[in-house]
């Protein structure tokens, strides 16, 4: 699955030409490099996204299996982790 549907499908970005501009900036990364929209998706993967207010990271613990994910399922394929700067 590509990067820009995964972020759209866990609620990272609500749709998603918003998660492929995210990409486009650099304000997602992969251990400290920026990736791109097309990148396949593998579960144990932790990806970082820079917001205003801090950075979130997301887990991947499995691979949803279609195009469309209900918000209470999100738990079962990944893991948010919320870090937010004091100003």
């Amino acid at each position: 699955m590509r990067l820009d549907l995964f972020l759209k499908l866990v609620g990272a970005a609500k749709t998603r030409s918003q998660a492929t501009r995210l990409l486009q900036t650099g304000r997602v990364t992969l251990g400290d490099r920026a990736i791109k929209s097309s990148h396949e998706v593998a579960v144990g993967e932790k990806y970082v996204l820079q917001r205003l207010a801090g950075k979130d990271e997301y887990e991947v613990l499995a691979i949803p299996p279609g195009v469309s994910l209900s918000k209470k399922d999100r738990i079962h394929f990944v893991k948010v982790e919320k870090t937010h700067e004091e100003f």
